[in-house]
C-alpha cells in the first residue's frame, strides 16, 4: 500500500495489510520548484502585490468552498483575531457553492476591505502567494491530507492546520513548524491567528 502518512498506514493496517506491506510517500510535491519560485517571488514583490491585488501584509486560505473546509471558520477567527484593525489582510483561494455565503459573511462582518478572493490561481503561480503570506491556515473539518501546506512550507510560509487535517502531527508538528487546533474551534484559531500575525520571529522560526 502507498500511503500518505503514518495515521493512513494505520488505517491500511486495521484493512488487514501489514504495516511492513505500506510505505509512506503519497502525497508529495517539487520541493526545489515551489522554494525556487517562492525566492523569486519575493525578489520582485511589489510586481506580484500588484499583479493578484495583494495587500501587503496577509495570511492565506486555498480551499475550495464547501461546508467541511470550514472557511466560514477562517472569517470568524480572523473577525476576533483584531489582525484587520493591524493592517493584516486574509486572502482567500478557491471557488464552490458557499461563495455567496461567504460573501455574505464578509458583509456582515465589516470585513469587505480586508478581505481578498482569488477564485482561479493557476498551481504553477501559487508559490507567488505563498511568499508573501505570513501563514496560511487549513481548518477543515476533514481533509485526508492538506498538499497547499506541502506547498507553503516549500515557500518557506508556516501553517495552522486542524487536527482533523491529514499533515497534523505528519508535517506540522505543533508548536515546533506550525500549530494543531481542533476543527471548529474558533477561539483557539483566533488566538493562533492572532499571536502568528504579531510575532514576526516566531514566524521565521
Amino acid at each position: 500500500a502507498l500511503v500518505a502518512g503514518e495515521r493512513h498506514r494505520r488505517y491500511a493496517a486495521s484493512l488487514g495489510i501489514p504495516m511492513e506491506r505500506s510505505r509512506v510517500g503519497f502525497d508529495v510535491i517539487d520541493v526545489d520548484y515551489f522554494s525556487r519560485l517562492a525566492g523569486a517571488a519575493r525578489e520582485d514583490a511589489a510586481a506580484v502585490r500588484a499583479r493578484y491585488g495583494l495587500p501587503q501584509r496577509y495570511l492565506l486560505c486555498v480551499s475550495r468552498f464547501v461546508a467541511r473546509k470550514n472557511v466560514d471558520a477562517v472569517l470568524e477567527a480572523y473577525a476576533q483575531s483584531g489582525l484587520h484593525g493591524a493592517g493584516v489582510g486574509l486572502v482567500l483561494v478557491g471557488q464552490g457553492p458557499l461563495e455567496a455565503q461567504l460573501r455574505e459573511r464578509i458583509a456582515v462582518l465589516e470585513l469587505a476591505s480586508h478581505v481578498a478572493i482569488l477564485q482561479s490561481v493557476a498551481n504553477d503561480e501559487m508559490p507567488n502567494l505563498y511568499a508573501l503570506a505570513e501563514f496560511i491556515v487549513l481548518a477543515s473539518e476533514f481533509d485526508q491530507w492538506g498538499l497547499c501546506v506541502n506547498e507553503a512550507f516549500a515557500a518557506g510560509c508556516t501553517a495552522i492546520v486542524t487536527r482533523t487535517a491529514g499533515v497534523a502531527g505528519e508535517i506540522v508538528l505543533d508548536g515546533v513548524n506550525g500549530f494543531i487546533v481542533e476543527p471548529r474551534d474558533v477561539s483557539a484559531l483566533a488566538q493562533r491567528i492572532e499571536r502568528l500575525g504579531q510575532d514576526e520571529a516566531l514566524r521565521k522560526r
